[in-house]
């Protein structure tokens, strides 16, 4: 097999491998439990209609799982594309289509009935395909709800360079002003979990905490 390129990750070694003009995702863990985990959630959700990568093999030896790939469009990517050509209706289309995502993963039974989140908003775990957004990286999933995750998404987002940026508040304006239309959450309860999560990250990385 062929390494063509690696992917960026803080605690695993990610890469896209190539075998006969075969291309996929090779997930090498640096922790057995997330390894264990993830496969299991890979396995899960592969039997429901949640849009996730197919888990292609897996290897207990050394704790690697092989994925689907998909193409290497990260919502952050696109996200960073449609703000330096100030498109707002992609870039607010497309954290509507993320959130929509995360309503689909929590009203699967696995994650529903232990009361458990995506939790690790980084927007690179989510791959844009032909419109359909794909999630990956189940390693973080842990207590918590749609609500946390909503706000998670929201504060990971204005945390991205540039920070806070007028085009970033105004495409989070849009985005909630299609989460209060569709009555997912109070106004205040949202705006109070979104403010605690962007406080979160920012003590996370020792950093003067902005509000919106």
């Amino acid at each position: 097999m062929k390494i063509l390129k690696k992917f960026y990750s803080k605690k695993n070694f990610v890469c896209l491998l190539e075998d006969n003009q075969t291309m996929a995702v090779y997930k090498l863990f640096s922790d057995r439990e997330n390894y264990l985990k993830e496969k299991n959630y890979y396995q899960v959700f592969h039997d429901t209609n949640l849009a996730v990568p197919a888990l292609l093999a897996s290897k207990n030896e050394d704790c690697s799982i092989l994925l689907e790939y998909l193409n290497d469009e990260t919502a952050l990517d696109c996200l960073e594309f449609y703000e330096k050509y100030h498109d707002l209706d992609k870039a607010s289309e497309l954290l509507i289509s993320i959130f929509q995502w995360l309503e689909s993963f929590h009203q699967l039974d696995v994650i529903k009935s232990k009361n458990l989140s995506f939790y690790d908003m980084n927007l690179r775990n989510f791959i844009l395909l032909n419109t359909v957004v794909y999630g990956v990286d189940f390693e973080s999933i842990q207590k918590g709800d749609l609500l946390s995750d909503t706000a998670k998404l929201i504060g990971m987002y204005l945390n991205y360079d540039e920070k806070y940026s007028s085009f970033k508040l105004e495409t989070v304006a849009r985005f909630k002003h299609f989460i209060e239309k569709e009555g997912c959450f109070e106004t205040d309860t949202l705006e109070k979990t979104i403010s605690t999560e962007i406080v979160a990250i920012n003590d996370r990385r020792n950093l003067k905490t902005n509000m919106i």
